[in-house]
């Protein structure tokens, strides 16, 4: 090989330097070739590494110089023969290396070297910055005339050395800070739930407080005392969302929404504060300025919250002025919606606008230091407009005021179908409710009464279409809202006959239905029905729907008073919860809507009472010692699995509020996502989404299989009695009528009619509970012990009451049958001494 041409030798080395971007394989393939076409035995690169040192040197003290130390190790070695490789190693001494990096300059004009080694000869090259490269060639050396060119091939090498090395040490620092990233949002996360767990219970408790009865001075220390604790939420928010925004998870989540009435929504909750203050709120729109927009209402509104309310902060004396106007755009269905936001305030510099939207950057001038705040808000806008891809700038002079402009391109949209206007009265019109379901009609009773809408009642198909037959020639129906889940005929079949007879002279037939299932809406119209409603109805729908149907046009944002509530009521809960303040704080809340709501302290203490009982609904805290929720929630699932147990659903509550936790909780096998500080309003509207979507098919009950009617009556009886009956009456008093009476609203017939039933159904409650004490089945003893419970309770007759749940309890709790025997003798002896007292009440109540 040493005869090649100098030319080709070169050209085939430097094709080999700089093959790949990482170190060690890139100079393996150099070496080979080096050893291939040079002819040598062996290669090997030593790699210079510096580290600091301090050196002491005498008449200086405890004074040290840092100095830059050199150790050389050996990075990489090519040798055909082993014992040439251990040979390398025994010259490396002989060398005489430099010690320290000063030195190097010096050994490189030394470079490239030729020496005698076993047998042979050892060409040393300089790799500039990077360490050395040694060649073995046994026999004869390298030519002298080619050394030169070799060199400046070794400072090219030396060269992609570096730059594998700093490629190396790039990706090292990007991977550490995608890791300090990762970690920071983490932080943030556990920082967010320990920060909001308090929060939460200061501003529900004081919510709490302000709902009762408090002298003037009380009620103004704890209004102040809110507002602080909501300051302090904002704060916390902000930094979340800037958190979200430098990590690129912040989504924008638009809809069609009503511009102007969001406009008019967010200056209204501004006011107050304007007010106190003495300034001048108002805003002005054009009149081309569009009524339905696609984009994200809830961040603009934050948008224009932090800019009005800058604008109010740095105002005294004046007015702020918000003016919405609509520019020319891309197209006609974009245009670009400019905000723009004007004060008499203190006004700024025109030095510092370039710099107030940057995080945490506020003016400097100590007239501006008197004003609180984070410095977050305005760089908060700033991104959030870039994100809607808009621009906002600012105008301003000292003692001038000043002018934020916001503009953001926003998609026209059509106009919302069940937009209406104006309220009217209801009262001239006569509605047919149809359901089977006994709860389901008083809820759409309570409702249909606030609303003084005149309406009757039927329980079946049948039924309606006998009173619209009869209704023809004395007062017809004007609306029909009939149950599509009915036995016999459905509700759609029950349409197409009232349709077919013509019993309705207009088509005004709502379907009510729980499911919502795919095609619904498609039979509506096949069969040229109004359209239909989704369960539980509320209240601002069913107003809405009616007026829209009826020709009366009224306000779907108008507030109705009701006297009672429009969600969900008497489930039966468990709250898994950590904290005292959150327990006592969910308890109260969940108590408005007579929930009955058992407490667990962690997540192991949730599989267990799981396990004990069957619960409507879990509501789960996601941060817990001994067990978390997400790992309770996945344990439940699985034995759920193994035992072939219908899906209980699980609500998961969290203060962490970061992107991905929700999809998350979902993805584990929850159902439900309540954020922190809970919102009372979404609490309920949650767990109502959630029971209305995820209701367990086949749950085990130990009730016994009674009427439908008496089934769902009872389940409801049950809660709204458990605080009316509170005290054991009188031995000889065997039931309260008054107390039941009262717990049900004064209603006589409902209770009366659950009476019958009682009485109707006695016989098989008592031969259930016989054949199980019978066979010393104390599981069943337990049920149907259970199941008289709840019964007796729905009439007060507190002292059976407590001897059935006495039962239930030990049954529960592997009593043997000689603690069982007293207790099962006392309540046959009450049943049987109860069942006269309550069939001469019926007797009474007929005349």
């Amino acid at each position: 090989m040493v005869d090649l041409n100098e030319t080709e030798i070169l050209y085939e080395i430097a094709l080999s330097i700089g093959s790949g971007s990482e170190l060690e394989p890139m100079l393996q393939d150099a070496l080979n070739t080096l050893i291939k076409t040079l002819n040598a035995s062996s290669a090997q690169v030593l790699q210079a590494c510096h580290h600091r040192e301090e050196v002491h040197h005498e008449g200086l003290g405890e004074e040290a110089i840092c100095t830059l130390r050199l150790k050389w190790q050996t990075l990489l070695i090519l040798a055909e023969d082993t014992q040439v490789a251990a040979d390398f190693n025994q010259l490396l001494p002989e060398l005489t290396l430099p010690d320290y990096a000063t030195e190097l300059p010096l050994l490189g004009k030394t470079l490239p070297q030729t020496r005698p080694f076993i047998d042979g000869w050892v060409h040393l090259f300089n790799l500039p910055g990077f360490g050395l490269l040694l060649l073995h060639r046994p026999a004869t050396a390298l030519p002298e005339k080619l050394l030169p060119a070799l060199q400046k091939l070794m400072n090219k090498l030396a060269q992609f050395c570096k730059n594998c090395l700093n490629e190396a040490e790039l990706h090292r620092q990007i991977e550490a800070t995608k890791a300090a990233s990762k970690a920071k949002s983490q932080f943030l996360a556990n920082m967010s739930h320990e920060i909001r767990t308090p929060m939460n219970g200061i501003i529900g408790m004081l919510d709490l407080v302000l709902g009762s009865s408090l002298e003037r001075e009380q009620k103004e220390h704890l209004d102040l005392a809110r507002m602080s604790a909501e300051h302090l939420l904002e704060i916390i928010n902000h930094l979340l969302d800037l958190s979200k925004i430098e990590a690129g998870k912040l989504d924008l989540q638009p809809r069609v929404f009503d511009l102007p009435e969001m406009i008019g929504q967010t200056v209204r909750t501004l006011s107050s504060r304007a007010r106190l203050k003495r300034l001048e709120l108002n805003y002005d729109m054009s009149p081309d300025l569009p009524r339905y927009v696609y984009a994200d209402p809830s961040r603009l509104r934050q948008m224009l919250i932090n800019l009005l309310g800058n604008a109010i902060k740095f105002t005294q004396i004046g007015e702020v002025y918000l003016t919405v106007e609509r520019l020319s755009g891309h197209t006609s269905l974009v245009p670009i919606i400019e905000f723009r936001i004007r004060d008499t305030g203190i006004g700024m510099e025109p030095s510092v606008l370039d710099r107030i939207f940057e995080p945490f950057e506020q003016v400097s001038s100590e007239r501006n230091r008197q004003f609180e705040g984070t410095g977050l808000g305005l760089a908060i806008v700033r991104e959030l407009t870039h994100i809607m891809n808009g621009e906002i700038f600012a105008s301003s002079a000292p003692d001038q005021g000043s002018v934020f402009t916001l503009q953001i391109p926003m998609e026209v949209a059509s106009p919302l179908p069940d937009h209406l206007t104006e309220s009217q009265n209801l009262s001239g019109y006569n509605i047919l409710l149809v359901d089977d379901q006994l709860v389901n009609r008083r809820v759409l009773s309570a409702m249909l009464t606030q609303l003084k809408v005149p309406h009757s009642f039927a329980t079946s198909g049948p039924e309606a279409l006998f009173q619209l037959r009869h209704s023809l020639d004395q007062a017809p129906f004007d609306l029909i809202l009939l149950d599509a889940n009915m036995p016999g005929l459905d509700g759609f079949q029950i349409a197409e006959r009232i349709l077919q007879e013509g019993l309705l002279q207009a088509k005004q037939i709502v379907i009510l239905t729980s499911s919502a299932e795919a095609g619904d809406a498609a039979r509506c119209r096949e069969l040229g029905l109004t359209g239909y409603l989704t369960k539980p109805i509320i209240m601002t729908e069913l107003h809405t729907t009616l007026n829209q149907l009826l020709g009366q046009m009224v306000s779907h944002r108008a507030t109705i008073s009701l006297s009672g509530s429009q969600h969900l009521q008497g489930l039966h809960l468990l709250l898994a919860e950590d904290n005292p303040i959150n327990q006592k704080l969910a308890v109260k809340l969940l108590e408005k809507n007579q929930h009955q709501v058992d407490i667990a302290q962690d997540g192991q203490q949730a599989l267990e009472l799981l396990e004990e009982n069957q619960y409507d609904l879990v509501l789960m805290d996601m941060m817990m010692p001994v067990m978390d929720g997400l790992e309770a929630t996945r344990q439940w699932r699985l034995h759920e699995q193994q035992h072939l147990l219908p899906l209980t659903p699980i609500i998961a509550m969290t203060a962490n509020a970061m992107q991905g936790d929700k999809e998350r909780c979902l993805a584990e096998g929850m159902q439900g996502y309540v954020a922190k500080p809970v919102n009372p309003e979404q609490l309920y509207e949650e767990i109502d989404r959630v029971i209305q979507h995820y209701q367990p098919e086949g749950k085990i009950t130990i009730r016994p299989k009674v009427v439908g009617e008496l089934d769902d009556l009872l389940d409801m009886a049950d809660e709204l009695l458990a605080d009316a009956i509170s005290e054991t009456p009188e031995a000889d008093q065997m039931f309260d009528w008054e107390k039941a009476l009262e717990s049900l609203g004064g209603d006589a017939g409902l209770l009366e009619m659950a009476l019958q039933m009682f009485v109707d159904e006695y016989p098989t409650h008592i031969e259930q509970l016989k054949t199980a004490w019978e066979t010393s089945d104390f599981n069943q003893l337990g049920a149907a012990a259970h199941t008289l419970k709840s019964l007796l309770a729905t009439f007060g007759a507190e002292a059976a009451r407590n001897q059935a749940s006495e039962l239930e309890r030990l049954a529960k709790n592997d009593a043997t049958a000689t603690n069982l025997q007293p207790v099962y003798n006392r309540l046959q002896l009450m049943l049987q001494t109860l069942l006269p007292s309550l069939q001469e009440q019926l007797t009474q109540n007929s005349k």
